[in-house]
């Protein structure tokens, strides 16, 4: 109508009034749709909005190469962080529904309906409790065989919660049992309160899920034999009530951080120097032999001249001595805790749940949390089962259930058979002898009195080719029942051909075994009454007789002298041995070890006998230094020193200098090289302290080092 009654033309001149090319007018530009598919991809692969973005930028670099300041700064090519943020908002909408209200209440039984349906049988319920709190029990399939399958799920139980896991901060309890592979979990809580009523209505939530052989046949009804958690009132009250059978402790570790925080408290009015005192008279509480010793030691402790001036603090000791039951380590001893006494699983699982799980990002929803519990954390479980399997788990050496060779050299094992699984142990080089019972898997050491894993039992285990659920499946390689529990733990079944489990040490030993086995049964009458004796010493003759051959292409006057410079260095040994043994036992007995593991392999003894005394100590005095300057060390390299050095050159092996071992300037058996006159320090404080001071680090989590250092310990609850 317009045009009939206005006629007119319109030409349009492309005339901008600002740059057009530049970086800033470029950035304004809407992201095309080739971009917004990649980072929704990225987003839906489990990816936040900053590291779908790092992601993304990575792949442009890539892609561009020089010309990556100009892709990076077009809006089309590379978008904003506010516009990924709210891309993320906008899918989680969608596929999580609402951050609260009825409609995320019903997304949340939606989405357990769903993963029921998909499993075949009930794996997680909500229930809403007072009308105000929700409460959410998950137990997967996986988490179903660990009931079925793992023992120590009837024999021990850990109880930890965490939050700032989503917006709404619900609390995420997890439910644990031990194992070679770590921490497995029994079931997972979600609640949106931390309050008795709701904790109690999520147990018995819980118990529904399980099997009616849950905790290895003991039934859900009844529960594990012990429960292991921190001095949370409304948690264990809970637990009370729903397991009556169950043997509450509490983890010593939380027990004496918390002690030590309340000395640290303004209201005790403790002074600082005194807090170190206080706290080793309730740490030797806990940690008594015997019932005995305890009561002595509190008898020592009322009657303390310090803790008589703290009346809040004797206070507090009076009303927590009548739960010694809960936390003196005397009141476990008949117990079979396994040598665990801190509930450090559950540390660990919700450290690897927030930051290998959930990648240290908030859920959008409980929907959200949801899914990731029933989906990656029960795939990130079923991996570390697997990699146990395959002999491919992350530094198995320094696992509390793996014993190295040199440690099980100098055991004998002989099997009793006046017991049924029972098996006696001789350590020749210290004479001592220890019995282990297999059916318990229980050994008389120190050590293996309350179940722990030791080296004992893993020479059982090895020698007669035995299972247990306390050695790692890399030292059973001759027995692969423990590998096919955990196979079955984690796929449901073991539809795999017997060579899968199998080492490759099993066809020589195979070959081997008749042999062994016939002469272990004609001496084991003459070995159960008899000890083990040492084996008997080679005399020069046998030597000499057995190596003529090897000696006839050598002259004779320089094997004779080379024999008498080692005779003569064996005497030098004996005798700084007889002269100074504080000092040389410890170290030739680590030599004797290593030289009778080295006795086995030519090879190796010679590769030694080169290289002894090379590797280890500081350089030599007259080391060359190289020209030019040395890459620095890391910080954090340098944090964790115990001496100072100065600057961040690197540390070399060997003791620390003199300088930094003697205690005060008149100390005149070290020589205090550095130390001047005008270095301001009083008489008894030790040289070390005049040294320059390090920049404040923040407040440290090791419990033993604030003691030593009289300072409080880090707060770490609320960030696993």
């Amino acid at each position: 109508m317009l045009l009939k009654k206005y006629p007119c033309e319109i030409s349009i001149h492309h005339n901008h009034n600002h740059p057009v090319h530049a970086a800033d007018a470029l950035r304004r530009r809407r992201p095309c749709a080739a971009t917004q598919e990649k980072i929704i991809e990225l987003l839906k692969k489990g990816h936040s909005p900053l590291s779908a973005l790092e992601c993304h930028k990575f792949d442009l670099r890539k892609e561009h190469g020089e010309n990556y300041f100009k892709a990076v700064a077009d809006g089309s090519i590379c978008p904003s962080n506010f516009w990924i943020y709210k891309l993320f908002k906008k899918l989680s909408l969608k596929q999580y529904g609402p951050q609260c209200g009825v409609e995320m209440i019903q997304a949340v039984k939606k989405f357990c309906d769903e993963y029921n349906n998909e499993k075949g049988f009930v794996c997680c319920k909500m229930e809403e409790v007072q009308g105000t709190h929700i409460t959410v029990a998950i137990c997967t399939p996986l988490m179903r065989r660990v009931h079925q399958l793992l023992k120590s799920s009837v024999e021990i139980m850990f109880m930890d919660s965490s939050g700032n896991m989503d917006f709404m901060n619900c609390r995420v309890f997890l439910l644990l049992t031990p194992s070679v592979a770590g921490g497995m979990p029994l079931g997972i809580l979600i609640t949106t309160s931390e309050s008795e009523e709701v904790v109690h209505s999520a147990l018995e939530l819980w118990k529904t899920l399980l099997p009616q052989d849950a905790f290895y046949g003991r039934g859900p009804s009844v529960g594990p034999k012990l429960i292991m958690t921190d001095d949370s009132t409304p948690e264990r009250n809970a637990l009370k009530l729903s397991f009556h059978d169950a043997i509450l402790l509490l983890c010593l570790f939380h027990v004496l951080q918390a002690f030590w925080r309340y000395l640290w408290a303004r209201e005790q009015n403790v002074p600082k120097e005194k807090r170190s005192e206080l706290f080793y008279l309730f740490k030797d509480l806990v940690y008594a032999e015997s019932g005995t010793i305890f009561q002595e030691r509190w008898k020592e402790a009322l009657s303390h001249e310090e803790l008589n001036k703290y009346h809040k603090v004797k206070t507090h000791l009076e009303n927590f001595i009548p739960r010694s039951a809960e936390w003196a380590l005397f009141q476990r001893l008949h117990l079979l805790t396994r040598g665990n006494q801190t509930n450090n699983y559950c540390e660990a699982n919700i450290r690897i749940l927030k930051e290998k799980v959930m990648n240290r990002l908030k859920a959008f929803n409980l929907v959200q949390l949801l899914d990731f519990m029933l989906t990656r954390y029960d795939s990130y479980v079923e991996s570390r089962f697997i990699d146990v399997v395959n002999n491919r788990a992350p530094n198995p050496f320094k696992s509390r259930y793996f014993f190295p060779a040199e440690k099980l050299v100098d055991l004998k094992c002989q099997k009793l058979d006046k017991y049924p699984n029972s098996y006696c142990v001789k350590n020749i080089s210290k004479g001592t002898v220890y019995f282990v019972l297999m059916e318990w898997e229980i050994c008389s050491c120190e050590a293996g009195k309350c179940g722990r894993p030791c080296k004992h039992m893993c020479a059982v285990v090895q020698h007669f080719n035995l299972s247990s659920s306390l050695i790692h499946p890399l030292l059973q390689c001759h027995n692969s029942t423990m590998k096919r529990v955990l196979f079955h733990i984690a796929h449901g079944h073991v539809n795999v051909p017997d060579e899968w489990f199998k080492s490759v040490f099993d066809e020589v030993h195979e070959k081997s075994q008749p042999a062994q086995s016939c002469s272990e049964n004609d001496s084991s009458d003459k070995n159960d009454e008899q000890e083990v004796d040492d084996p008997p010493a080679i005399s020069d003759a046998d030597e000499g007789s057995k190596t003529n051959s090897e000696e006839s292409d050598f002259p004779d006057d320089i094997l004779n002298e080379t024999k008498d410079a080692l005779r003569a260095t064996m005497e030098n040994y004996i005798q700084l041995l007889s002269d100074n043994p504080q000092t040389f036992l410890e170290p030739m007995g680590v030599f004797i070890k290593q030289n009778r593991l080295l006795c086995n392999s030519q090879a190796g003894l010679v590769s030694a006998l080169h290289c002894f005394g090379k590797n280890g100590g500081a350089p030599a005095h007259g080391f060359k230094k190289r020209k030019g300057r040395d890459i620095p060390v890391q910080p954090t390299a340098v944090a964790r020193r115990t001496t100072y050095l100065g600057g961040t050159k690197r540390q070399f092996t060997g003791r620390p200098p003199n300088a930094m071992r003697s205690n005060v300037l008149e100390d005149t058996s070290d020589h205090t090289y550095g130390v001047t006159v005008t270095m301001k320090r009083k008489p008894h404080e030790p040289v070390w302290s005049s040294l320059p001071k390090r920049s404040r680090m923040p407040a440290t989590h090791r419990l033993a080092r604030c003691v030593e250092s009289s300072q409080n310990i880090g707060s770490t609850h609320s960030r696993k």
